[in-house]
């Protein structure tokens, strides 16, 4: 594993996932997405990566193309100010039949 920090964006991600570490930067995938805050792969399937975007959404990058639907839309809840907004997920252990995922934000203020 080896961590790539880019900006506020840090991804572990494995060596395989690590040849596409250009994506991650700010002229890659980074810059089609609205304040990312983490970032982790599907453990099935490494050119599947979930990010987190800081206003509530998690986007699903699959070979390099950001997909446009939000695998997941909580911006309609999730507080977003300069210390909020949604930073951390986990997938489920049995995300491969389940699909879910959990995630960590704000839905006040303070």
């Amino acid at each position: 594993m080896r961590t790539v920090l880019t900006g506020a964006l840090c991804a572990c991600v494995s060596s395989a996932a690590f040849a596409g570490a250009p994506l991650l930067s700010s002229e890659g995938v980074a810059s089609r997405l609205t304040q990312p805050t983490f970032v982790t792969f599907d453990p099935a399937d490494d050119a599947r990566m979930f990010v987190i975007e800081k206003p509530g959404r998690i986007r699903l990058v699959e070979d390099g193309v950001v997909n446009p639907t939000p695998y997941l839309d909580l911006s309609s809840i999730v507080t977003s100010s300069t210390f909020g907004g949604m930073t951390g997920m986990a997938l489920a252990p049995d995300f491969a039949t389940s699909g879910h995922v959990y995630v960590v934000y704000p839905t006040g203020p303070g």
